[in-house]
């Protein structure tokens, strides 16, 4: 989210994606950022997605 907010990205995808609706295909970081906010960076997100992502956990359980 900071490289993309750095490019302009969020605010020209915010008004299409999340206020229009416009269909939008996330793999992987494309559907992280359309969550409210990240663990990763702890970064804030397009909040297109009612939820954050949280981190998964490393090693045996």
């Amino acid at each position: 989210m900071e490289y993309l907010a750095k490019a302009g990205r969020p605010e020209a995808l915010r008004p299409r994606v999340v206020d229009d609706g416009m269909p939008f295909l996330g793999i992987c970081v494309g559907l992280q950022i359309l969550f409210e906010s990240s663990a990763e960076q702890d970064a804030a997100c397009l909040g297109r997605l009612r939820a954050g992502r949280v981190r998964l956990r490393s090693g045996p359980r």
